[in-house]
């Protein structure tokens, strides 16, 4: 599904829709900087991440043409297939619910402009509302915990106990944060220039990555904290690949302005809040480097911590989404998974979740690529002619 410059080599791809990127002449000198810094700890040199070993240092992939962005919709919705005579796209649209007919799925009740109410018929659905809506979505058409629902005022026609539950992300601390010796210029890419991957308890190794320093061309922080003025300062992201906390997702109420209740519950496990700890401190190892000492004046966070409490309380504060949430209807094959190995809702007959949200695990790194191969593989199992 790709187009790689390495295209053709049995790992990557050549030719396909999505254009991947690898950047050059644009990388910032400050992440160039940063990338020296890892690779003097011991980090290898990478071509980039997707080549089968994720441990090391590279500037990022991006998915640039003629530079500019190219999104899923820009790589497959284009103008030929947007004018097939099979498809019809509705913009301006939200579906409200699914209406069933015993263990199928008869027609969806969509909410057009102006709150038009339109009834559209189908054989097979798929849902593909992502981690957050297409488990909202289920249990708005009363499917999913019968619990949740029975608080929310839904009634329950199909108890999955399961939906909404299982809920991952990514974060990310924003950050380890540094006074910069000299103006830094803007990044030419994007803010977030570079990631070096990691075992907790050292930089180099092999296998998994446990956790990732990110280089931020640009004084990247939480909510939680002020960030000085552009050019002045830059940030080390930190965080871990794995998390081992699990949160959910569940509805208010029947309509589709009923609030969503989401709540991650990040950092919930020993195991995550130990490696925090240690990516913040493999990316103050970092950012202390001669490697960096012409770009850094000072450390400006977090400053002096005494003590576990004090490394967790920072990092509670600095955390931010990394925007890959998944999980909250997972495939497997046991009996309370929600989706089966072709990704039909199980207890339906022609419903179908092709999104991130029937990923058991999170990835390692973004899920961008993951969520494409799911849409790939289900579109291909699923071919029909034009």
């Amino acid at each position: 599904m790709e187009n790689h410059p390495l295209g053709g080599d049995g790992i990557h791809g050549k030719g396909g829709p999505l254009p991947i990127y690898l950047p050059t002449d644009e990388v910032s000198p400050l992440a160039r900087a940063f990338i020296e810094a890892g690779a003097s700890l011991g980090l290898p040199r990478l071509k980039g991440h997707n080549s089968g070993e994720m441990i090391g240092v590279t500037p990022n992939s991006l998915n640039i043409r003629d530079g500019r962005r190219v999104t899923v919709a820009d790589a497959w919705l284009t103008p030929a297939v947007r004018s097939r005579g099979n498809l019809t796209i509705l913009t301006g649209s939200r579906v409200r619910r699914l209406i069933l007919d015993g263990n199928r799925m008869r027609s969806l009740e969509v909410v057009g402009r102006h709150g038009s109410l339109l009834e559209v018929f189908a054989d097979q659905v798929v849902l593909c509302a992502g981690a957050l809506e297409s488990p909202a979505l289920l249990m708005r058409s009363g499917i999913g915990p019968h619990d949740i629902l029975q608080a929310a005022g839904v009634g329950c026609l199909i108890d999955m106990p399961e939906i909404g539950r299982n809920l991952q992300d990514h974060l990310l601390g924003a950050g380890n944060l540094y006074a910069a010796r000299k103006p830094v210029p803007p990044s030419r890419l994007q803010h977030s220039e570079s990631m070096a991957y990691m075992r907790a308890a050292g930089f180099a190794g092999i296998g998994q990555p446990e956790i990732v320093v990110g280089c931020g061309v640009a004084p990247i922080v939480s909510e939680r904290f002020q960030a000085p003025a552009a050019g002045t300062a830059y940030s080390l992201l930190f965080g871990i690949t794995h998390p081992t906390s699990r949160g959910g997702v569940r509805v208010s109420g029947p309509e589709l302005d009923d609030r969503l209740i989401i709540d991650p519950a990040y950092l919930q496990t020993s195991q995550d809040r130990k490696l925090f700890r240690q990516a913040l401190a493999a990316a103050r190892e970092i950012g202390h480097r001669d490697e960096l000492a012409d770009w850094r004046e000072r450390e400006l966070l977090p400053g002096a911590l005494n003590g576990e409490a004090e490394i967790d309380n920072f990092i509670a504060q600095s955390v931010i989404t990394h925007h890959h949430p998944c999980g909250t209807c997972r495939m497997g094959k046991d009996v309370d998974a929600v989706v089966d190995a072709n990704l039909r809702l199980k207890a339906l007959d022609n419903l179908f979740v092709v999104d991130a949200s029937v990923m058991p695990n999170l990835t390692a790194g973004p899920i961008h690529a993951a969520v494409l191969a799911i849409a790939e593989t289900f579109a291909r199992w699923h071919r029909a002619p034009l």
